[in-house]
């Protein structure tokens, strides 16, 4: 209770594997037991509850309130706790490092697993990491049912692929990129977005009715040539600028 508490009141926002045979207003509780993660939000020491959310049928959110003595050993089902940051951070006096953001790059474009990564170590577990990732969304057969029944994955792909556009404005205005460079990353970016929005349009209107695979699959794997090449082509201009 202590950890879960001071993580929220800092920001941090835990989540945890429950079995949701115990979880008040889930369609399992008091009657199958049920894995599942759900991200704790926030907390009512008056009520003694925690807010926690996860996701249900067609990944719509699910919002329950679990009462403090309900959590317990015989609740949490996994020893391991995911720490998900919302805004702020403790540390104010971070400084900008080129030389992580390269090492990062490198990491990203030849997907090294996550357990080998140095530039910003997630996890200990061998888990695919990188832009291979496309290639098994498009390949494997559990993760194609995944990217069509979980629209979060086409959403966060898309999101990624604007990010990708802020950056490079960033490390252009802080003279990290040359001006002829950073033009041509941002046009090779602008077709990155537009196929990204394209899977994702696909993916929603696979919702209201099948659609032909092989046309999702198609653009995962030129999304997949298009952001390896432009991430070495922005490594390779980083490169080229004395840092």
């Amino acid at each position: 209770h202590e950890y879960i508490r001071w993580n929220i009141q800092h920001m941090f926002y835990p989540e945890i594997c429950l079995d949701e045979f115990y979880v008040p207003g889930r369609s399992s509780y008091d009657e199958t037991h049920y894995k599942h993660y759900s991200l704790f939000y926030g907390f009512d020491d008056e009520r003694k509850k925690y807010f926690i959310m996860g996701y249900g049928k067609n990944s719509k959110p699910v919002i329950s309130e679990l009462p403090y003595d309900a959590l317990s050993n015989d609740i949490i089902r996994s020893e391991k706790i995911v720490r998900y940051k919302f805004c702020s951070n403790d540390v104010t006096n971070l400084r900008f490092n080129i030389n992580a953001v390269k090492l990062g790059l490198y990491e990203y474009i030849n997907s090294i697993d996550s357990s080998e990564k140095s530039a910003n170590l997630l996890t200990e577990e061998p888990l695919v990491y990188g832009v291979s990732i496309l290639k098994i969304l498009a390949n494997d057969k559990r993760a194609r049912f995944k990217i069509r029944d979980d629209q979060r994955i086409s959403f966060c792909i898309l999101e990624h692929s604007k990010l990708m556009k802020e950056r490079i404005r960033f490390l252009y205005e802080k003279k990290y990129l040359q001006e002829i460079g950073y033009v041509k990353l941002k046009a090779r970016c602008d077709e990155i977005i537009r196929i990204a929005s394209m899977i994702m349009a696909l993916v929603l209107k696979n919702a209201i009715s099948s659609i032909n695979t092989d046309r999702l699959d198609k653009y995962l794997l030129l999304l997949h040539d298009l952001e390896k090449d432009f991430c070495q082509n922005l490594l390779d201009e980083l490169n080229n600028v004395k840092s």
